[in-house]
């Protein structure tokens, strides 16, 4: 895991992406809503089908209610962070039957770090 900077700030961030991951596992669209920027944007792929810049509420929709799979596992490859902005790799294995790399930016938004952007695309 690479990182710019350690202590504090890491493990804020680090807690917003195992939210994620959580919220991400159990279906809890609440969480994962909490974590998001209101204005956030998702896009990227699954496989032939593009999702170009649009919000995550069709990832929301898509998961709400659904327990992953057991054999759902994750890796956070790495943690860049600059002041009050921040990029993480994610890693997440067998979600829905896929493999996805995840590319996330954070911005400390009224003291809170929140996942501003999410770049995905099935592996």
């Amino acid at each position: 895991m690479e990182t710019l900077v350690k202590g504090s700030k890491m493990e804020e961030i680090k807690s917003v992406i195992e939210r994620y991951v959580e919220g991400t596992k159990t279906g809890n669209v609440e969480k994962l809503r909490l974590i998001f920027a209101p204005n956030a944007v998702m896009s990227g792929d699954l496989g032939e089908l593009k999702l170009v810049i649009a919000s995550p509420e069709i990832f929301f929709k898509d998961i709400e209610g659904e327990e992953c799979d057991r054999n759902y596992r994750y890796v956070i490859e790495d943690i860049i962070v600059k002041g009050e902005i921040a990029s993480v790799t994610l890693k997440e294995y067998n979600l829905k039957n896929s493999d996805f790399l995840n590319l996330f930016q954070l911005q400390k938004i009224d003291n809170e770090w929140k996942i501003i952007s999410k770049l995905f695309t099935t592996t």
